[in-house]
């Protein structure tokens, strides 16, 4: 499992998704256990008698011609120009900036982070969630002094009776940091979704459903009209964050028919026939739209006018429109294919038994969306009315991807679980793509320096005039100025 979330409380407890009140959502597997190590010592087998000895081939083929040696996986190397590398706060999970150009990490345990201008690293425990054994994985910068921090918890088997002491738990925490270095909480964060509200905003019922808890990436609005709005991708989807209200939760889930009646037979049907999925990682694009990975498929949406929505609620229940949501469903092999569906499009089969495992999203200045994912690698496509087109494989990639950042030259800082980070400067843009497309091979070349190659996140921070690559890993904190 890839170090971006990989706290050990996540992996045992398998991340199990709470079901959503309003469609059946599946829960999102996580894969299979831990294995036998590969050289456990297997059964006793019973002596068999040597072979007689066979008399030598005439001619032996010659061993092949030695290669070079493959390059390794990870290595530190030598910091470049413009990066300096912080040890002293070990793993780190999750890293942020806010206003007032205060470094904030965390750790995945028991401690915040926090580094003030000309200042030296300060750990703080002993707040907020941090209190009730939570542990913290992601944070945000917010105004100058202050901060959002998400925790993990596990999900409920019964969102809709939670406990008021299960509906406090998790979610987010907003702490301040005043002139003598004392860390406070500010604001705690309860989040639940309310599925009984009408489109005109009046409300139909009162339940509420403490489904999203695990807070897994989070991305701030920096600049713009939604300057201060802040996003955070969960268990169980996307939430917004308005000062001290928030809309839970907008979610790209996909569906196959219900079981006992596919149509003619010729999808695969489910019992469960809504899925989600975790929302592994967030972006922003530069016309100011969320981007969003998730188990099984991604998505981007566009904030919609505080003027005609003013209550968020209404943005996450009023069916706000997709920009773009990621393919739907494809039908198991064997089975017959809808007549839309385009040679290319059978490549990316979105299955609930198989998912994608999309890690990261990012969007370049000429209009091309690249996605990570565990299963399919890393891929671009455009986006026409918010279908999907065809995708262009990249080749080479040095390991698992875990986070992208794009550039404003068209290339993409790409972090991984292993092998570090790497910048990817993709081949010119074809005029026009096959179907499907052929695979691409651009130049990836590694950033040195850095203090573990199994990288969290990577953040970038610009509002000093300068672009600030901060890389989270699991032996410090690495922040590269170019």
């Amino acid at each position: 499992m890839p170090y971006r979330r990989a706290v050990s409380i996540m992996v045992a407890a398998g991340l199990l998704a709470a079901a959503c009140a309003g469609g059946n959502d599946r829960a999102a597997s996580q894969g299979p256990g831990p294995g036998v190590a590969a050289d456990a010592p297997g059964p006793t087998s019973p002596e068999v008698p040597a072979a007689p000895p066979q008399e030598p081939p005439v001619a032996v083929e010659p061993p092949p011609e030695p290669g070079p040696p493959p390059q390794p996986p990870w290595n530190g190397g030598t910091p470049p120009p413009g990066m300096k590398v912080h040890r002293e706060v070990g793993a780190v999970t999750g890293v942020g900036v806010d206003a007032g150009a205060n470094v904030w990490a965390v750790d995945g345990s028991d401690g915040i982070w926090i580094l003030t201008p000309g200042g030296s690293w300060r750990r703080y425990t002993g707040v907020g969630q941090i209190l009730r054994g939570e542990p913290a994985i992601t944070v945000c910068g917010a105004d100058a002094g202050k901060a959002y921090v998400g925790y993990y918890v596990d999900g409920l088997q019964d969102p809709l009776h939670a406990t008021v002491e299960q509906r406090a738990e998790g979610d987010v925490d907003r702490f301040t940091l005043d002139d003598a270095g004392n860390l406070s909480l500010e604001f705690h964060y309860e989040f639940h979704n309310n599925n009984g509200i009408n489109a005109d905003g009046t409300i139909k019922d009162k339940k509420t459903f403490d489904e999203t808890r695990a807070i897994l990436s989070c991305v701030r609005v920096n600049e713009g009209p939604f300057e201060g709005e802040v996003y955070f991708g969960s268990n169980h989807g996307l939430t917004r964050v308005r000062g001290d209200e928030f809309g839970d939760h907008r979610h790209p889930d996909f569906d196959y028919p219900p079981c006992p009646t596919p149509p003619d037979g010729a999808f695969e049907c489910d019992d469960a026939p809504q899925a989600i999925g975790f929302v592994w990682g967030l972006g922003l694009t530069d016309a100011g739209t969320v981007l969003m990975s998730t188990e099984w498929t991604f998505a981007e949406v566009a904030p919609s006018d505080p003027a005609l929505e003013p209550d968020l609620v209404r943005w996450t229940l009023n069916s706000h429109p997709w920009v773009l949501r990621g393919p739907p469903a494809f039908p198991l092999p064997g089975k017959t294919a809808p007549a839309w569906a385009p040679p290319w499009y059978a490549r990316w089969p979105l299955r609930f038994a198989e998912p994608a495992r999309n890690r990261a999203m990012a969007k370049t200045a000429d209009e091309r969306y690249w996605v990570a994912s565990e299963r399919h690698g890393l891929v671009w496509f455009d986006a026409s009315g918010g279908r999907l087109k065809p995708y262009v494989e990249v080749e080479g990639e040095p390991g698992t991807i875990t986070s992208l950042v794009a550039n404003p030259d068209g290339s993409l800082w790409v972090g991984t679980d292993g092998a570090g980070v790497w910048r990817y400067l993709p081949q010119p843009r074809p005029a026009a793509l096959a179907d499907p497309p052929a695979p691409e091979a651009g130049t990836w070349t590694r950033l040195e320096g850095l203090p573990g190659g199994n990288v969290a996140q990577l953040y970038m921070e610009t509002r000093s005039g300068k672009r600030q690559l901060y890389v989270a890993t699991n032996a410090g904190l690495a922040v590269f100025t170019e």
